[in-house]
């Protein structure tokens, strides 16, 4: 029974079965009780020292992802047990693939690996964008969850293994660092995430779509998956970095499309990409505009249906 306990407390967080169960609210240090009228916030969802925990003050009860489960189903922690594994497939404990130690350039979490199909739906409920390009990220290499001090996080990597930048699954700010994202120590904000895949094809592409942070990297695969440009998307992460030297290689002779964010700094940072991208061989280098409105490519994709968000790659279409 323990293993089993291990094995889902590995898989699932609260946050996820909070929003895969439906519960009003969200999860958060102080925040309302998703299991009954709470006027006043008295319900806690945080780290502790054996992992993610929840704790009801009025009513002084608390636990795992397990007994969270089991309150919200009615039902035994036994049958939690049962229900949760079931939909986990009862996996191994993942383990993290073998690096040899002289292309090993991060610390990796121990379980490191491909997110469950229930991770991807969650994150598909939490970005509001279609689970398949969740699907697609982690097919391609450039999906991972794993904890990092002691926070299960998912991850934007890729096959260079340069670093890895993570969020948590409930939108919240991430404990160890304090803000929205905490990058695996050694992470290289100049690399271009989504450069190289685990797959040659996707690497072989000449068409690429440039975007700023971790959520418009799967909004803009949910608009490669329907439209037929034969493109692929990298992400630079944040709009005060740029693409570094050891990107020049997989720049030249290839077309951007570059769809930064709305703010002042994604359209500053926007420029400076465009002459970088310029300066290092590539063959076209194009900018394209969001709609008036829309902060950034995920909130844009998330609020429109794709018939009416595919305008935005026209720039490949020529």
């Amino acid at each position: 029974m323990s293993s089993k306990i291990e094995r889902i407390r590995a898989a699932c967080s609260i946050g996820w079965a909070w929003k895969i169960l439906g519960l009003p609210g969200s999860p958060n240090r102080t925040c309302k009780s998703p299991f009954r009228e709470d006027k006043k916030p008295s319900f806690s969802v945080y780290m502790s020292a054996s992992g993610e925990r929840w704790y009801d003050q009025a009513e002084g009860v608390g636990g795992d992802v397990v007994d969270f489960w089991a309150k919200a189903r009615e039902v035994t922690v036994q049958a939690a047990v049962e229900q949760l594994g079931n939909m986990i497939g009862e996996a191994k404990p993942p383990t993290a693939k073998y690096i040899p130690a002289e292309e090993k350039l991060i610390d990796w979490p121990d379980d490191l690996c491909r997110p469950t199909v229930m991770e991807c739906v969650s994150l598909s409920m939490l970005r509001n964008l279609p689970s398949g390009c969740f699907d697609l990220a982690a097919n391609l290499g450039f999906l991972k969850v794993g904890t990092h001090k002691g926070e299960l996080l998912w991850f934007l990597t890729d096959a260079s293994r340069r670093g890895a930048e993570g969020k948590t699954f409930t939108g919240e700010m991430c404990a160890a660092s304090g803000k929205k994202t905490a990058a695996l120590p050694g992470t290289s904000k100049s690399w271009c995430y989504g450069l190289i895949s685990d797959r040659p094809e996707w690497n072989a592409m000449k068409k690429i779509v440039v975007v700023e942070g971790l959520p418009d990297f799967f909004a803009a695969l949910a608009l490669l998956i329907d439209c037929p440009s034969n493109a692929r998307v990298i992400s630079m992460l944040g709009a005060s970095t740029k693409p570094g030297d050891e990107c020049r290689k997989y720049v030249r002779d290839r077309e951007f499309l570059i769809i930064g964010h709305n703010d002042k700094d994604g359209i500053k940072a926007r420029e400076v990409w465009r002459k970088r991208l310029q300066e290092m061989g590539a063959d076209k280098v194009i900018v394209q505009d969001l709609p008036e409105g829309y902060k950034d490519l995920c909130e844009f994709v998330s609020a429109n249906p794709p018939d009416q968000t595919l305008h935005v790659l026209k720039g490949f279409s020529s």
